[in-house]
């Protein structure tokens, strides 16, 4: 299961800056998310979820 951050966060025109004024998760977190480097609490998950308006059951996920 892979998580498609990045690929919603441009999809929706976003910068990493602006996802993390909205999600209040640092800039820094958010790209090592996005490239695989960490994994992350459920807690940001669902504040970038929620930044990014998405169904965290549905959107996010891929197999």
């Amino acid at each position: 299961m892979k998580l498609y951050f990045r690929e919603v966060r441009i999809k929706q025109g976003l910068s990493i800056r602006e996802l993390s004024r909205r999600s209040r998760v640092s800039v820094g977190a958010i790209s090592d998310i996005e490239n695989y480097n960490i994994d992350m609490k459920l807690s940001t998950y669902c504040k970038l979820a929620k930044a990014l308006k998405v169904d965290i059951n549905n959107e996010l996920l891929k197999n």
